[in-house]
């Protein structure tokens, strides 16, 4: 490596303080959507790298997206979930309702033939 070149990294904008080499060491799962420059700058000119970010730390299901249309997967997931909860407890109250209504229909024809 060149001697005169000075390397700056940020990190979410903010600058890094102890990286000055060409490479820094970090867990994976501390960064995760964070994004990373480069600043490479010697007497004569200067340079920035385009921000990147990584994806090591997938935390998930494979096979399963993180994002659908923008929105976390844990969000469809959560409302597919409430609506087949919601749908259950209609069901139950409208079979509850029914059953009742029979019964009583049962009980005012058993007093009629009485």
């Amino acid at each position: 490596q060149p001697v005169d070149v000075e390397y700056e990294w940020l990190r979410n904008n903010e600058k890094m303080g102890k990286e000055k080499k060409n490479f820094f060491d970090m867990e994976a799962a501390e960064t995760k959507a964070d994004k990373f420059v480069c600043k490479v700058s010697n007497k004569a000119s200067s340079e920035t790298s385009e921000p990147i970010t990584h994806n090591c730390a997938k935390i998930g299901f494979p096979g399963l997206p993180d994002e659908q249309f923008g929105i976390s997967i844990w969000v469809f997931v959560g409302g597919g979930a409430g609506f087949v909860l919601l749908l259950i407890i209609i069901v139950s109250v409208y079979y509850i309702r029914v059953k009742s209504k029979r019964m009583t229909q049962l009980r005012g024809e058993e007093e009629l033939s009485s």
